[in-house]
């Protein structure tokens, strides 16, 4: 999978309030670990999901 907690997205179960409190409790707790996971996301992001990158593969498929 492209997404893996703790290391580029924080997952928490859906619909479940106490799961995403703890979720947050603990991001406020672990500074450092919020650190990483928004410098992971956003790196992430820029290589796969900005229209420039889209595009790109784009490319590469319709060139096969």
């Amino acid at each position: 999978s492209v997404f893996e907690h703790k290391k580029n997205i924080y997952v928490v179960k859906p619909s479940n309030a106490a799961d995403l409190a703890l979720g947050i409790k603990e991001l406020y707790e672990k500074p450092e670990l919020l650190h990483t996971i928004a410098h992971n996301g956003y790196n992430l992001f820029r290589k796969s999901y900005t229209p420039h990158s889209v595009g790109r593969i784009l490319k590469e498929i319709i060139m096969i």
